[in-house]
């Protein structure tokens, strides 16, 4: 079996299901690979002497993290302000 190699659409599909709030399984299966094949990426990308494109992609997840923890806390925040 051949190894999945991380390239730009895999890399897009899986940064925008983050976004919008995915865990890594279902943001793995959207990108068409298993998420031990994601796991591993992130692991390559916090290594020390990491390399890209392992090294701008753990980057790049990170920041997608952040941004879907930030627009979940403003949906929480909007819907108290309005006593839901």
């Amino acid at each position: 079996m051949s190894k999945i190699k991380l390239n730009e659409d895999t890399e897009s599909a899986i940064l925008r299901a983050i976004e919008d709030g995915a865990n890594y399984s279902i943001a793995a299966a959207s990108a068409g690979i298993c998420r031990q094949t994601l796991i591993n990426w992130i692991k390559k990308g916090q290594k020390e002497r990491a390399v890209d494109p392992y090294k701008s992609f753990i980057k790049k997840l990170r920041l997608s993290e952040s941004r879907a923890a930030l627009l979940h806390l403003r949906v929480v925040k909007e819907a108290a302000l309005q006593g839901q």
